[in-house]
């Protein structure tokens, strides 16, 4: 059983158009290997490592608050 989380989506390094991530959403993808997860939320950006580091679970499946 691997441990290893999946990787699938858009790869990040190579840039997406600003309209594929509205505000308030989110976006599945991945940098150098690793899943990552872009979010847009008051005008920022943010991007972090797309596994819930307490359960391994994969965070694009939640909700993005605030």
């Amino acid at each position: 059983m691997s441990t290893e989380p999946t990787v699938s989506g858009p790869d990040l390094t190579a840039g997406i158009p600003i309209a594929q991530v509205p505000e308030g959403g989110m976006l599945a993808g991945h940098a150098s290997g690793k899943p990552v997860l872009l979010a847009r939320s008051g005008g920022e950006w943010f991007a972090l490592g797309a596994v819930c580091s307490h359960y391994s679970g994969p965070l694009p499946e939640g909700i993005l608050v605030g």
